[in-house]
């Protein structure tokens, strides 16, 4: 897969600009960016107006890649209007930073989870470090198998040499204590994720509990730097990982899934 135009949506937070700036230079530095400000009040704080919002919008596109980069603003809710114009411009990747927010909002991540149910492109949440392409990722699978969009979208993510990579079936305690996903077939795919690792480097398991729990406890555990959620029917992005995205400390990509499906 090609990363050809990716939309990122800005607020001009630390966070939102770090995301743009990693995508600009580390991620896809031969895309097209298209540079988004919703215009929308948050809380007590007011929008910029739209001269504001596009002047600083075009000094950060010269700032990132002035030969590839465009602007825009849109008015209404921030989820709606990336959406819209991610299929507009038929972008690849929506990318989106940890959105600022007031102290003790719930708002942290809620963009993201609102945008993860509208959009008909993978979302990819730019938190952490964002040090480079991504060399521990997380791969959370809730059925028996991974979708085709999860192993393209984790070979594009990762890092091209050193990468580690752990897969943890999601299972509820009778399901981990039998152990099915160790019978694997030839036809399955997630055991294909190990193939770029490094000696060692490829690691499975299983875990039972509420998933936004055992998704995060296993972020901590593997050190990673991206979770990658199946967005589709069947994958853990349809169960109740809404807590996860609020609290994510590492990037994660959502990949596309039918719009409008539950992600409580």
């Amino acid at each position: 897969m090609r990363l050809a135009r990716i939309v990122i949506g800005m607020d001009f937070s630390v966070g939102a600009v770090a995301a743009a700036r990693w995508t600009a230079r580390e991620l896809a530095p031969a895309a097209e960016l298209v540079l988004v400000y919703c215009s929308t009040p948050r809380g007590e704080l007011l929008p910029l107006p739209r001269g504001a919002a596009t002047a600083r919008l075009q000094m950060l596109a010269a700032d990132l890649a002035p030969a590839r980069a465009r602007v825009a603003v849109r008015t209404g809710d921030p989820a709606d209007g990336l959406a819209a114009m991610a299929e507009e411009v038929e972008a690849d990747l929506i990318v989106i930073g940890p959105h600022g927010a007031p102290a003790g909002s719930d708002e942290v991540g809620s963009t993201a989870e609102r945008l993860v149910r509208r959009s008909r492109v993978p979302v990819l949440l730019a938190a952490g470090g964002l040090r480079g392409r991504a060399h521990r990722v997380l791969v959370p699978l809730a059925a028996d198998d991974v979708s085709p969009a999860v192993l393209e979208w984790t070979r594009v993510l990762e890092a091209p040499s050193g990468v580690k990579i752990a897969v943890v079936h999601l299972a509820d305690e009778a399901r981990r204590t039998r152990s099915p996903w160790r019978a694997t077939s030839t036809s399955h795919r997630w055991p294909r994720l190990g193939d770029d690792c490094v000696p060692g480097g490829f690691f499975v398991d299983a875990a039972s509990g509420a998933p936004a729990d055992v998704v995060g406890e296993n972020v901590e555990r593997f050190a990673s730097d991206l979770v990658v959620l199946d967005g589709g029917a069947g994958g853990p992005a349809g169960g109740r990982m809404g807590d996860f995205l609020r609290k994510a400390s590492c990037a994660v990509l959502v990949t596309a899934g039918e719009v409008g499906s539950e992600f409580p």
